[in-house]
């Protein structure tokens, strides 16, 4: 079940011309995140052992505001045609460790996303929603489809958590979250 480039026929219908340009190795996607994030640090590239490990900031502090995040992603050998990579966020005093646990998880399921459905670009789409591009959030809260109301949608227990969060982030307000601590 491997994904490969669709083709269009050109004009003249002798030479077909890809459908979207994707980095063909991961050295070359790679190469592409580093040029199409500026305000991610790439602290090390490892393409023989297939890892990654950056850094960046997001929304996604616990008393509201911007943290810095660690990221370490492993690529498995059949990525991007089969396998997501696999990522894991460095613990932080900046993170509350729930907030943590469902960046972990919606990082994860956006990946697997793209990969079960052969989109491309699941490494630097799991980037924009780290560095809390709304877009990419909503696409991996699935929020259309899993909260029926705002009070739900900031229970920390539901996918739109993680959505809810950053609004209340990018107005300055609070979460139940902090209000607790």
């Amino acid at each position: 079940m491997g994904c490969t480039p669709s083709r269009r026929v050109s004009v003249d219908d002798s030479q077909p011309t890809p459908h979207y340009t994707e980095p063909q190795t991961l050295g070359e996607e790679l190469t592409a995140a580093q040029r199409n994030f500026p305000r991610i640090t790439f602290e090390q590239i490892a393409v023989q052992s297939r890892t990654c490990l950056v850094g960046l900031y997001g929304p996604w502090a616990a008393r509201g505001g911007i943290a810095f995040l660690r990221i370490m992603f492993s690529f498995p050998k059949y990525y991007p045609e089969l396998k997501p990579p696999s990522i894991e966020i460095e613990r932080s005093s900046d993170v509350s460790a729930c907030t943590r646990a469902f960046l972990l998880k919606l990082a994860r399921e956006l990946m697997r996303d793209h990969i079960h459905n052969c989109k491309p670009a699941a490494f630097e789409s799991c980037l924009r929603f780290l560095l809390g591009d709304h877009s990419a959030a909503l696409e991996a809260a699935k929020v259309n489809r899993f909260v029926d109301s705002d009070e739900e949608m900031c229970e920390p227990k539901t996918l739109g958590y993680i959505a809810c969060v950053m609004e209340l982030n990018r107005r300055g307000e609070r979460t139940r979250e902090n209000d607790e601590r």
